[in-house]
C-alpha cells in the first residue's frame, strides 16, 4: 500500500536571524536525512533540551533513538543512536518522549514493547543508567503511547492505547516513579484509544485525546497530581474529534490543537482555552495534503491537514520561534523557544 513518508529532520530558521513573527518567514531549512549516519527512518517525535544543547528523535521505523548535539545556530552534530535490542526497549512506535525540567532523565515509551524507558541524561546528552517499567499487574502500559510531564516534575502521565488508560505517577528526584494511579475507560471516563496528552502552562489542567472513543477530555488537576472533574467533548457537527489522535497547547496556554484522522478524513481544531480549562470557539481545517503549513498569531490555522489517513499536528506558534521540525506522514511536531531568543540560520544539513 503506497504511503507518504518524508523520512528527514529539518531545522527551519528564522531569516537573518529575525524573530518568527508570522507565518512564512523561515528561510534555509536544514534537512538531515536517512542514511549510514542518520536513523531517522519514520522520525516520530523530538524533545529539546532545557538548555537547548541536545535534541533527541525517535525512529519509528528504525527502531531507534538518536540524540543531536544542537550548535548555537541550530545546526545538529554528532549523532549518537541507540538501537533496540536487549538492552533498549525501542521496538517500534516510539511515540511518546519527554525530558524532566532539568534534562537529567529521559523518558521514552514504546508501543508494540508495551512500556516506559527511563534514562539518565550525562551533561553531554548521552543515555545511561536505563530502566524499563513494563506492562504488567501493577503498570498498566498496553500499547504505551504518549507521556507528559507535569510543570513541577513531580507528576508523570502516561496513555495506553490498547489498554484504554490513563496513568499518573509521583516522580522521585532520580526519575523513577512510584505510586501509579490509573484511570481507565468507562461511564466517567472516555479514555478508548487514549494517545495524546497535554497539561496546561500552570499544570492545573491535563487535555488527552482518545482515538477510538472520538473525544477529547479535560482534567483538572490536584496538587498531588490526581484527576478530577472531566469535561468530555465529543465528535459532532461542532466538535471535529473523529479519530483524536494528538494535542498540544501554545506556550501560553490560551490555545488548544487537537489532531484527529479516521481514513481518508483528517481535522486539525483550534479552540480557546478559558482559565478554567474549557474549550470554545472551535475552528478547525479539513484533508488535502499536507503542504504549506501555517500557523497564525491569533491561533487560527489553515492548510495544516492530514494526509492520506494520517494525521497532522502543530503546536501553537504564539510567542514563540521555532527550532525544529519533523515530517512523517503528515504528522508535524515542533520545538519552540520564547520569542525573545532568536536563531541564526543554519548551514546545509547532512
Amino acid at each position: 500500500m503506497a504511503q507518504l513518508v518524508v523520512i528527514s529532520l529539518c531545522v527551519l530558521q528564522p531569516a537573518s536571524g529575525e524573530e518568527v513573527n508570522e507565518p512564512g518567514s523561515h528561510a534555509n531549512p536544514a534537512m538531515y536525512h536517512n542514511d549510514n549516519t542518520h536513523e531517522l527512518d519514520g522520525a516520530r517525535r523530538v524533545s529539546l533540551s532545557p538548555d537547548g544543547k541536545h535534541l533527541y528523535v525517535t525512529a519509528h521505523d528504525g527502531n531507534a533513538l538518536s540524540v543531536y548535539d544542537v550548535d548555537n545556530n541550530g545546526t545538529l552534530s554528532t549523532p549518537r543512536i541507540y538501537r533496540d535490542n536487549n538492552t533498549h526497549e525501542l521496538d517500534g512506535d516510539t511515540t511518546g518522549i519527554v525530558l524532566s525540567h532539568d534534562g537529567q532523565h529521559l523518558y521514552v515509551t514504546a508501543f508494540w514493547g508495551s512500556d516506559l524507558s527511563v534514562y539518565s541524561v550525562a551533561s553531554d546528552g548521552a543515555l545511561s543508567n536505563l530502566r524499563i517499567y513494563r506492562d504488567d499487574n501493577t503498570h498498566e502500559l498496553n500499547g504505551a503511547t504518549n507521556v507528559a510531564l507535569s510543570p513541577d516534575g513531580r507528576h508523570l502521565y502516561i496513555t495506553a492505547a490498547v489498554g484504554n488508560t490513563l496513568s499518573v505517577y509521583d516522580m522521585d528526584s532520580d526519575g523513577a516513579r512510584s505510586n501509579p494511579r490509573i484511570y481507565r475507560n468507562d461511564n466517567i471516563h472516555e479514555l478508548a484509544g487514549a494517545r495524546g496528552v497535554t497539561l496546561s502552562p500552570d499544570g492545573q489542567h491535563l487535555y488527552v485525546a482518545a482515538s477510538l472513543g472520538n473525544a477529547l477530555s479535560v482534567y483538572d488537576v490536584a496538587s498531588d497530581g490526581a484527576l478530577f472533574n472531566p469535561r468530555i467533548y465529543r465528535n459532532d457537527d461542532t466538535h471535529m474529534l473523529n479519530g483524536a489522535w494528538d494535542v498540544a497547547l501554545s506556550p501560553d496556554g490560551q490555545h488548544l490543537y487537537v489532531a484527529a484522522f479516521r481514513w481518508d478524513e483528517g481535522f486539525l481544531s483550534v479552540y480557546n482555552v478559558a482559565s478554567d480549562g474549557a474549550l470554545s470557539n472551535p475552528r478547525f481545517s479539513r484533508n488535502g495534503a499536507l503542504t504549506k503549513p501555517r500557523v497564525s498569531r491569533d491561533g487560527d490555522t489553515q492548510e495544516l491537514n492530514g494526509s492520506k489517513g494520517k494525521s497532522a499536528l502543530s503546536t501553537a506558534i504564539d510567542c514563540a520561534s521555532i527550532v525544529g521540525i519533523t515530517f512523517l506522514m503528515g504528522v508535524v511536531a515542533t520545538i519552540m523557544t520564547p520569542k525573545s531568543q532568536r536563531v541564526t540560520p543554519a548551514g546545509n544539513g547532512k
